[in-house]
């Protein structure tokens, strides 16, 4: 009888540890799993994309997930160092919105993210002064 109940004890064992590997694996394919929020962003217009260097990259978000961020139609703020200041301060007049490929190195017009790097992300209106600079650049 001993033996029975050693046996019988072993196989349970087996089984309870046959479901806890099942239940750690299949945990950790779902934590694993990309996640889509490619509906969470307004597509429609312009967002602002702010990293955690502090650059801002202002244009369409074409594609968001937990792996990369797609921006077209890329524009980014740039401080006008030609501008004649007396202060330390520099104001809102001193940045210039550049339009992006048209730098020495000649990038496209599209941009992967990491998702790591960016601090958030902002719809912008189309009343936005960024709005307005990137509508009149298209003109």
């Amino acid at each position: 009888m001993p033996n029975l109940k050693i046996k019988i004890t072993l196989i349970v064992a087996a089984i309870v540890a046959s479901i806890a590997i099942l239940g750690l694996i299949f945990w950790a394919i779902l934590i694993n799993r990309p996640i889509q929020n490619d509906n969470l962003t307004n597509y429609s217009g312009y967002q602002a994309v702010f990293l955690t260097n502090g650059q801002v990259y202002f244009g369409n978000i074409t594609k968001n997930t937990s792996d990369e961020i797609i921006l077209e139609n890329i524009f980014y703020l740039k401080m006008d160092d030609s501008a004649a200041t007396t202060s330390l301060n520099k104001d809102q007049s001193d940045l210039q919105l550049i339009k992006l490929g048209k730098e020495l190195h000649g990038p496209k017009d599209m941009m992967y993210i990491n998702p790591d790097h960016v601090v958030f992300i902002e719809d912008l209106t189309d009343s936005s002064k960024v709005v307005n600079a990137i509508q009149s650049y298209k003109q």
